[in-house]
């Protein structure tokens, strides 16, 4: 949760509007908007069923996960593999010594400033220029 929330923070800095679903001001989701789901199961409970509204309004769903068969999977728009340790254990995910699935956490944090960064060079986005939407009450 809290590598999506980043994620949804450095799209705002880059101008790019989002949201963190379960925010006090997150707006209806459109058929015009992408819903970015990370789940190493892509089986928990909560992202499956905000995946299959999000879906069933129109919305596309991208899913980062571990597991290729997973429920959300088969209704993403988007699949990002992530072969981290989750809580399925499949023989595909690279082995850690860190707890439960910290690994797929910092992954999908590390992924998300890859893709931020990947967005600037798209844009030609002016670094310096971005500064306005940073937070300025620090």
């Amino acid at each position: 949760m809290l590598a999506l929330q980043a994620i949804c923070k450095r799209f705002n800095h880059l101008g790019v509007e989002s949201y963190f679903v379960g925010e006090i001001n997150e707006p209806a989701i459109t058929s015009r908007d992408l819903l970015i789901v990370a789940s190493g199961s892509g089986e928990s409970i909560i992202p499956v069923e905000i995946s299959k509204k999000a879906h069933g309004l129109g919305a596309k769903v991208a899913l980062i996960s571990a597991n290729p068969d997973s429920t959300i999977s088969k209704i993403a728009d988007i699949f990002i593999r992530m072969p981290a340790p989750s809580k399925l254990g499949l023989k595909e995910e690279v082995k850690s010594d860190q707890p439960m699935t910290s690994l797929f956490e910092q992954s999908v944090f590390l992924y998300g400033d890859v893709l931020s960064k990947m967005m600037i060079e798209q844009k030609n986005l002016d670094m310096n220029s971005l500064w306005r939407f940073h937070a300025n009450l620090e």
